[in-house]
């Protein structure tokens, strides 16, 4: 139990300071005016158009982040995925079945994720791509291996009921 405090403690830290940090580099959009009608999609959809710098929306900062300086953005996306397995696998710790179709469903979405970032020019925009691949690749397979463990298992002692 402790254990499992600490690696969440841990987990929303390493959260906290990867958002704080995304959203201090982001914040450089005020600078760069140009950018204001590409990289504003929030303000857009709430407010309308980008006028004076007060105008920028938070969300927006980090969108800029996440296009120009993807470092804790991407650590901010790992962490998100880090404390949902967690959670998952406090949820189905008893259900290895469930805590299965669990990671296999957190790769799917990355997999989703990232065929919507496949078209990105921005190095931000490659960068998530190229990450939330690897991840989503990494959790399907572990689900996968999980699986087919679990599966040999039970193979295993139904053969061995058989003998007997």
């Amino acid at each position: 139990m402790n254990r499992l405090i600490l690696l969440f403690g841990l987990g929303i830290i390493l959260l906290l300071v990867s958002i704080f940090s995304t959203l201090y580099e982001g914040s450089e959009i005020i600078i760069y005016t140009d950018e204001w009608a590409y990289s504003t999609p929030f303000t857009h959809l709430f407010k309308g158009e980008v006028i004076f710098p007060e105008d920028i929306l938070h969300l927006d900062y980090l969108v800029f982040a996440a296009k120009f300086k993807p470092f804790f953005p991407i650590l901010a996306l790992i962490s998100i995925v880090y404390l949902l397995t967690l959670i998952g696998y406090v949820i189905f710790k008893h259900n290895c079945k469930w805590f299965n179709y669990f990671l296999f469903f957190i790769g799917s979405m990355l997999f989703v994720f990232s065929l919507l970032l496949s078209n990105s020019v921005t190095i931000g925009g490659i960068t998530f791509f190229k990450t939330s691949l690897s991840m989503s690749i990494l959790y399907i397979t572990i689900a996968l291996i999980l699986w087919l463990i679990k599966k040999k298992n039970v193979t295993k002692k139904d053969a061995g009921t058989k003998l007997q």
